[in-house]
């Protein structure tokens, strides 16, 4: 069963796990084949389907996001890789994140393997902690936003994301 769990009880009643299920959400950013590749496999594992959204550029390389299913009270997770265009690749996080928030979203967490600029996270002669601004960019998508990553190269910052 989902996290080891066991099976749901005699009569068809939901347990927790079933409960949490329905109020999980699982998007896939549109930065790179292997994004999608790694939310369908988190998902399967899950034993969720993938939301549907429509990422895009427009034709003046605005980023676009659809979120082509409600949201509304459910827990968003939206897992992100970072391609060799790392901008556009937050611009699309935040979008769909901040997205997710206006359409009130129970809570919403963005998943990075990586987090952007995470090597520019000390201070360098009249340079800045770009770490510490990306944290702060991506924190201002939602109130309710949270990020997890699982490689951070430097803590001046980044550890305190929100």
């Amino acid at each position: 069963g989902f996290c080891g769990l066991a099976t749901p009880p005699e009569g068809g009643a939901k347990t927790n796990v079933d409960k949490l299920k329905d109020r999980l959400v699982l998007f896939s950013a549109n930065s790179s084949p292997s994004c999608m590749e790694l939310a369908n496999r988190i998902a399967e594992r899950l034993g969720v389907e993938l939301g549907k959204t429509e990422v895009y550029q427009d034709s003046n390389g605005e980023t676009r996001i659809q979120i082509q299913e409600s949201v509304r009270g459910k827990d968003v997770y939206i897992i992100q890789t970072i391609s060799p265009d790392v901008n556009r690749c937050l611009m699309e996080l935040c979008v769909m994140a901040y997205g997710c928030v206006t359409a009130c979203a129970r809570s919403v967490c963005g998943v990075l393997p990586y987090l952007p600029y995470s090597k520019q996270c000390k201070m360098r002669k009249r340079g800045s902690i770009v770490c510490k601004l990306i944290a702060s960019l991506m924190c201002r998508a939602g109130e309710t936003t949270r990020y997890v990553s699982i490689e951070c190269v430097g803590d001046n910052g980044s550890s305190t994301l929100c």
